[in-house]
């Protein structure tokens, strides 16, 4: 797949192919963590079944679910949850199609979470919503200055053609994906490295066949470009994600990645597999909602006596209102994430010390660095009006015996009908006869009409 195939086909529906009508989006993106959040508490109260620790998904997987809520079951922090997960549900069918967001940073980004990527210095955004009778759009537009990769200054990146006949979806994009359960670092696919451009398939039926639990299957075929040293690297990856829920509400998921081989430099790049299985249980007492999950994950370069990599972690949710009257969210996450072994992510120490798993220098997986440990904290704080706070704290042990130590405190207020969000973070390196410590700003404001 190429990228003028795709630059041709989302032009072309920007150009009025499809037309515009009062439908924003067919899918819960991957960069919405309060979405998110609120999704998992009515996950842990047992409302909804459908696997959602995959995103994208088309919101028309849950629409039954939610339907049958009776609200006069909930509690405060299932309320609040089911609040916002409909008014981002009336913004898909009805809201504002137009979308624009402006951000800058003093400092190259160093923490990317979900709901929380970074890849330039600057960027202005701007997408269109567009649906037909089976058709669904969005073109994005990005203007970036200094990008991580110094290269491609405007990109297509968050846009997608997609086409849903039933229970499946069949999309030609350009978005980012998360899968698996972590909230902090996904292993195999997460939202640390630009998106890929990609064809992909989703199964997400309203009704499980019989003798089957609620599932969801997604499937695409794309590439991933990179830079090592003087080293450009393209190869077309296959990735495939099913997840279901077995018994006593225990969600299952399983994720496998290929990468082909690349031989048009000096020493071939042999075909790459990555696997991983995850599994997350979710419950809940009155207003405190629970969660624990992990993942492991396999790479075929994997050698005997390594170990394979693995996140595991744990969610607490619940309602208190702090000094205001408008009910206020906690959300309080605590992951450990091990990807301590040299050929994870598949290094190949002849061609270059770095991995492979890259798409425009950044891991395609873990957003945490390469053959490391790593114990990370945070706190959200999520406000019915759509302010909050964000903090994470994050401590990486790498294999060379260096540290890195990472912090984020963020604010979140709506301002002039849009969101503003004003974050600093924090970085220190460790080495042996070396300490670097930076303090870097990031400011950003989104607006939908």
């Amino acid at each position: 797949m190429s990228k003028s195939l795709f630059s041709a086909v989302i032009l072309a529906t920007g150009l009025g192919l499809v037309s515009p009508q009062a439908q924003s989006s067919v899918y819960i993106s991957a960069d919405n963590q309060d979405l998110r959040n609120s999704l998992n508490v009515l996950v842990d109260a047992g409302l909804i079944n459908t696997p959602l620790q995959q995103l994208p998904m088309p919101w028309r997987a849950i629409l039954l679910e939610l339907d049958t809520i009776d609200t006069q079951q909930l509690n405060d922090t299932q309320q609040l949850a089911l609040l916002q997960v409909r008014h981002y549900l009336r913004n898909a069918q009805s809201g504002p199609q137009t979308y624009l967001k402006l951000q800058a940073s003093s400092e190259a980004p160093w923490v990317n979470r979900f709901g929380r990527s970074v890849q330039e210095r600057g960027s202005l955004s701007v997408a269109r919503h567009f649906k037909g009778e089976h058709f669904a759009a969005r073109l994005q537009i990005n203007h970036r200055w200094d990008p991580y990769e110094d290269d491609n200054e405007q990109t297509l990146d968050g846009s997608y053609l997609a086409y849903n006949f039933g229970d499946v979806s069949l999309s030609l994009d350009a978005q980012p994906l998360w899968w698996g359960p972590a909230q902090h670092s996904s292993l195999l696919m997460s939202t640390n490295a630009r998106p890929l451009t990609k064809l992909r398939f989703d199964y997400s039926p309203d009704f499980a066949p019989i003798g089957l639990n609620p599932l969801h299957i997604s499937t695409f075929v794309g590439y991933n470009e990179t830079r090592l040293g003087n080293i450009n690297v393209s190869r077309e990856v296959i990735g495939l994600r099913a997840a279901t829920q077995l018994q006593w509400g225990l969600q299952a998921g399983v994720s496998a990645l290929h990468q082909t081989s690349k031989t048009d430099i000096n020493s071939e790049i042999p075909d790459n597999t990555m696997v991983s299985l995850d599994l997350r249980k979710g419950w809940h007492w009155q207003q405190h909602h629970f969660a624990a999950y992990a993942e492991v994950g396999f790479d075929g370069q994997l050698e005997e006596g390594e170990n394979p990599a693995f996140t595991v972690g744990g969610e607490w949710q619940f309602n208190a209102s702090i000094f205001s009257a408008q009910q206020m969210r906690h959300t309080l996450v605590a992951e450990y994430t091990d990807t301590e072994s040299r050929n994870f992510y598949q290094r190949l120490p002849r061609v270059s010390t770095q991995p492979f798993y890259q798409h425009y220098q950044r891991n395609l997986g873990s957003s945490f660095a390469p053959d490391s440990r790593t114990l990370s904290l945070s706190y959200r704080l999520f406000a019915a009006d759509g302010s909050g706070w964000t903090a994470q704290l994050a401590y990486s042990s790498l294999a060379d015996d260096s540290n890195q130590t990472q912090a984020l405190l963020q604010r979140s207020q709506p301002v002039f009908g849009g969101l503003l969000n004003i974050g600093f973070e924090y970085n220190d390196n460790e080495r042996a006869g070396a300490n670097t410590d930076d303090i870097g700003a990031r400011i950003s404001w989104e607006w939908r009409f």
